[in-house]
């Protein structure tokens, strides 16, 4: 007797529990499609379960008669013409199966892309939260630095404030004030040494600009300017012409 594809099905997962369609297809020798819907009919019979390997026989009670109910409700219900019906209605399912199986299929693709994109992503983000790590380090080493240049900043604006209302300072008053090297200043154009005094910049190229100067007029300069004038001639800066007027060397 001809056994039915849902017959063989069963009989084969009796044998083989845990087996996948394809693999019963290839075993059977039927196609993978009609594997599937024959999966299906037995499962809504309560016949086989799928579990994570594959599927399995249920052996239920009625899986013993199976074959032969199966038989005689064949012969008793279905007609020649049912049979035609029902041949063209599997056409149809196997159709919509072996859709559903692409769509599956296609699923999977996209699904196991996900997991690739997040596994990208979660990478990434560990980089970034490294960069971020790096970047705070970074920015408290910045931040210290600033507020030690803001101090010393702080610093050096009150020596050259205070220098730019004394206009001249002795050299070791400024070097007790400043917070770098006096030499330094000189460079950057903001001081000049004349001896052993520290002398404002714009306040030296102003007196300069006075010369020559008469004997009269010294005895009109500002305190400051008759101190740098004696600290240029001391210096040989500065020299008395003739016993008339003073003029730069």
């Amino acid at each position: 007797m001809v056994l039915s594809v849902e017959e063989l099905v069963l009989n084969f997962l009796k044998e083989n529990p845990g087996s996948k369609p394809r693999e019963i297809a290839e075993a059977l020798g039927i196609s993978y499609n009609r594997v599937r819907i024959a999966l299906y009919k037995l499962r809504e019979k309560g016949l086989v379960m799928r579990t994570e390997k594959g599927y399995t026989a249920t052996y239920r009670a009625e899986f013993r008669s199976f074959r032969e109910e199966g038989k005689h409700i064949v012969l008793r219900q279905v007609r020649e013409d049912a049979v035609q019906t029902l041949s063209e209605k599997l056409s149809i399912l196997e159709k919509k199966v072996s859709t559903m199986e692409r769509r599956i299929e296609e699923a999977e693709n996209v699904l196991e892309n996900l997991k690739t994109e997040i596994r990208d992503l979660e990478v990434i983000s560990k980089k970034l939260s490294r960069n971020l790590d790096t970047l705070k380090s970074k920015l408290n080493e910045f931040l210290k630095y600033s507020k030690k240049y803001m101090v010393r900043k702080q610093v050096e604006d009150e020596f050259l404030s205070l220098l730019s209302a004394e206009k001249i300072l002795s050299i070791n008053k400024a070097r007790g004030l400043a917070n770098r090297p006096i030499e330094d200043y000189v460079r950057e154009n903001k001081v000049v040494i004349v001896s052993s005094y520290v002398v404002d910049k714009e306040f030296y190229d102003k007196f300069r600009k006075l010369f020559p100067i008469s004997k009269d007029e010294v005895k009109l300069l500002d305190e400051k300017f008759k101190l740098l004038l004696r600290v240029m001639m001391d210096e040989g800066l500065a020299y008395l012409h003739r016993g008339i007027e003073y003029r730069i060397a």
